[in-house]
């Protein structure tokens, strides 16, 4: 993938093409660029790129094969807080704490449509389809907007009092989101009806897919829990960590990743309930994120190390960094980080 850059500066993408790819002598990796402040999201766009939105409110886009920054563009008065990617299309949505979610054209930098969505910072954002875009707010409200009008067609305030945290695109039709209060809400954009799906006894921090018609979430109370959407009933409750579990990741074959703030990652079999192997113990902080990287498990954590493991949980390789980190994302066998410090760091560990 090439990303084009504005040259006439009227508002759109700031070119760079700047190389910052310097190897650090002490752990290896390649200091691929900074940003001014916390990295809060990092997606794959296309083969060879990477976005990152940060805490300096800029979108900024990565050549990770050829080490550059491509471009930057001046997204939101404030930090980031989410992004998305339409590869087929070629944007990527926004969303920050101003609470603004905004449409960016890759090939020409500029905003394309633009939605106040919300009057507190807006947590998560998700795409339906190519034509719909969801958002959940700290304000307590679920929107799902037109991105091709820029109406607002669905969604409601659910409570004031208790901020939405995360929010998934089960399908074209449901959006699902977790709040505050513990509460699982799945709303039928169709229909406009929202649902309310009750089990946690704390915040509910992530949602992932892990079939056609289930749905995992992930609590401060330390479980995860299993949804039938379909039924709109609990299938199975996981239980194995002692703290709050903020990390999910589906890696497929009915396997899922969980990274907690009891500093373990666990590999769950999700028909049974039950872990498929030993406790992965050895971060000496929270862990912040969890994906799978070829046959290995990667967790991130706020302990300043990228840890791999293989699905035994034995742990076969530790990236140490100098800041906590916030953000990772994979892509043709390279590990991209992003830390408190703004720092963002490429990974390519020598792996049988």
């Amino acid at each position: 993938m090439e990303f084009e850059r504005v040259r006439d500066g009227s508002g759109g993408m700031v070119g760079c093409d700047r190389g910052f790819g310097t190897v650090d002598s002490e752990d290896g990796s390649l200091r691929l660029g900074k940003c001014d402040g916390a990295v809060a999201a990092l997606r794959r766009f296309g083969g060879d790129g990477v976005v990152s939105g940060s805490e300096d409110g800029l979108v900024r886009l990565w050549d990770v094969r050829r080490e550059v920054e491509i471009g930057s563009v001046e997204a939101h008065d404030g930090p980031v807080t989410d992004l998305r990617v339409c590869e087929f299309e070629g944007l990527v949505y926004s969303s920050g704490d101003d609470g603004w979610v905004k449409v960016w054209d890759v090939r020409t930098g500029r905003c394309v449509r633009e939605f106040h969505a919300h009057n507190d910072p807006c947590s998560q954002i998700a795409l339906l389809g190519n034509d719909k875009v969801a958002s959940a707010g700290v304000d307590g409200a679920v929107w799902v907007w037109s991105t091709a009008n820029g109406d607002r067609i669905a969604g409601c305030q659910v409570d004031y009092a208790w901020p939405v945290w995360c929010i998934k695109a089960f399908d074209a039709r449901h959006v699902i989101s977790g709040a505050h209060d513990g509460v699982i809400r799945v709303l039928d954009v169709q229909s406009g009806r929202m649902s309310a799906l009750r089990g946690h006894a704390g915040t509910v921090w992530e949602l992932e897919s892990v079939s056609d018609k289930a749905i995992a979430s992930a609590s401060a109370d330390g479980t995860i829990r299993i949804w039938n959407v379909e039924t709109m009933e609990e299938v199975r409750v996981l239980r194995g960590h002692s703290a709050s579990v903020e990390a999910l990741s589906y890696i497929g074959n009915g396997q899922l990743l969980s990274g907690s703030f009891d500093r373990s990652v666990r590999l769950w079999n999700v028909d049974t309930g039950e872990p498929t192997c030993q406790s992965m113990e050895g971060h000496r902080g929270y862990v912040r994120c969890v994906t799978p990287y070829s046959d290995y498990v990667l967790s991130a954590s706020n302990d300043a190390t990228l840890r791999l493991w293989n699905r035994t949980g034995t742990l076969v390789a530790t990236l140490e960094t100098s800041n906590p980190v916030e953000a990772v994302v994979t892509l043709k066998g390279t590990i991209v980080s992003g830390e408190s410090n703004g720092t963002i760091r490429c990974w390519r560990p020598p792996l049988s």
